[in-house]
């Protein structure tokens, strides 16, 4: 299964403005799952419409798998 992630627009600001009451951001990835397999994107730091494009193949014996796919924030989820 070959599936690229483009780009995601006005994501929520899941990080604080900051020391200074600055605008929020987002640290965003893409996560995705296929069956047992998964992979990630490369985290796109400060940035609430991410431009990615990326490709990945992943192996798939089902013909009819499902595929999940999460936008999650970096710092959340190592919080």
């Amino acid at each position: 299964l070959l599936v690229t992630i483009v780009r995601a627009r006005n994501l929520p600001a899941m990080d604080s403005g900051g020391l200074f009451g600055g605008k929020g951001s987002s640290d965003p990835f893409v996560k995705i799952e296929v069956q047992e397999e998964q992979t990630s994107s490369t985290v796109k730091k400060r940035d609430l419409n991410p431009i990615w494009v990326e490709s990945f193949e992943l192996p798939c014996a089902e013909k009819d798998a499902t595929a999940v796919i999460h936008v999650l924030d970096y710092d959340a989820r190592n919080a």
